[in-house]
């Protein structure tokens, strides 16, 4: 079953920052680790609030928001 929020392309370019940051935060200094940590947090913040905002609103209520996010420029 695919959910509606892994269809959306930022959703996907979101799991590849996710992949990079663990990347990077491999090469973090010892003495850096809440560093990496905090990163590490922060990118995968990014999926799971693009996962929870999509779900949060019905098909009526996305209609109506669209078109106000493309003047505000979301």
């Amino acid at each position: 079953m695919v959910f509606d929020f892994e269809k959306i392309e930022v959703y996907r370019l979101s799991l590849e920052v996710l992949d990079l940051s663990v990347e990077v935060a491999e090469s973090v200094p010892r003495g850096q680790r809440h560093l990496a940590d905090q990163m590490k947090r922060a990118a995968s913040s990014i999926s799971l609030n693009i996962a929870e905002g999509v779900g949060e609103y019905k098909p009526l209520e996305k209609a109506m928001l669209l078109p106000h996010g493309a003047t505000v420029g979301i």
